[in-house]
């Protein structure tokens, strides 16, 4: 993954962008500078980090990208979270075979196979050598039940809603339908609602970490046993919006973020234990209002069983 972007200076002399909202301007800038950015242009993105790295409300991102989509800007799978940026491959040149050979490994990982045929056709009419690249997608190329002509030209482009094997296994290995079972009161909708709520892959938890978690080191190794983990955290806890909640408090606790220069040992190990987020959830790192003691005044605190710091070096 690239470390920048170039950005035309010419961008904000776009006539597109010259008639967006300052919102709009943003995000289409933050679309293709923010750090999940590709070679290729097709990324998961979801919309919840979109929320927190843009500071915009979801109602106005949503907008925005029905928008793109309909000005044939993008495309968006609500499905899979993935983008596509369009006009990628005008601006970002894939010639050399250094490049090519990264877009063809970060092809393989699209779960949207539609997008990729549509990569594939425009790669060809801008005359990039993809013959290597069709090969390899050789089966996607050739489906016949998708006729698709050069995006930006098209009126629409079918976004191809499909749920793949391995995140849904995930999901059910994560949820066994006990936890939803064992509660013979409520409705079976009420249940579907809840069991929709608390779905949550372990690559979705390790994707918002990295995001919402800034001030900590980043994964750059997702191992077994830290998959193992992070499924044992996301069973016991079992709702996103709290496992989102948790991140968040993480990255604005002075303490846990190391801000205080009090502790600098906080990373996604300690986090994924589900004692220590507990903890986190129930305020136990919260910034204080104050740093001084009631007890006569005196700064500190006289009884190690109120410091919620005590011991935590223990619980690594």
């Amino acid at each position: 993954m690239a470390t920048y972007r170039q950005i035309y200076i010419s961008y904000w002399q776009d006539s597109y962008i010259l008639d967006l909202e300052p919102e709009g301007k943003l995000l289409y800038m933050y679309f293709m500078t923010n750090s999940r950015t590709t070679q290729c242009g097709i990324y998961e993105l979801p919309l919840k980090i979109i929320q927190f790295e843009t500071g915009l409300d979801k109602k106005t991102i949503e907008s925005y990208i029905k928008k793109f989509i309909q000005d044939k800007k993008i495309l968006y799978s609500w499905e899979t979270n993935e983008i596509f940026l369009l006009n990628w491959l005008k601006y970002n040149n894939i010639d050399s075979p250094k490049t090519l050979a990264c877009v063809k490994k970060e092809l393989t990982n699209v779960k949207n196979k539609e997008y990729v045929m549509v990569f594939l056709q425009i790669a060809e009419s801008l005359k990039y050598p993809i013959d290597e690249l069709k090969e390899e997608f050789v089966d996607i190329a050739n489906t016949p039940s998708v006729s698709l002509v050069y995006p930006l030209d098209t009126p629409s482009i079918p976004l191809g809603e499909e749920k793949y094997k391995e995140e849904e296994e995930e999901k059910k290995e994560i949820y066994k339908e006990d936890i939803l079972s064992s509660d013979d009161d409520g409705s079976a909708s009420e249940k579907q609602t809840k069991k929709e709520s608390l779905v949550m892959t372990v690559d979705e938890f390790v994707e918002s970490y990295n995001s919402i978690c800034k001030s900590l080191p980043k994964v750059m190794k997702l191992t077994e046993n830290r998959r193992k983990k992070i499924r044992n955290l996301i069973k016991n806890i079992r709702d996103r919006t709290l496992l989102i909640t948790g991140l968040q408090k993480v990255e604005e606790s002075d303490f846990l973020s190391g801000r205080s220069g009090k502790w600098t040992g906080c990373n996604i190990d300690w986090i994924i234990k589900t004692n220590n987020f507990l903890k986190i959830l129930e305020g136990v790192y919260d910034n204080k209002a104050g740093k001084e003691d009631d007890n006569n005044g005196t700064s500190g605190r006289s009884n190690k069983q109120d410091d919620p710091y005590a011991g935590i070096g223990l619980t690594f």
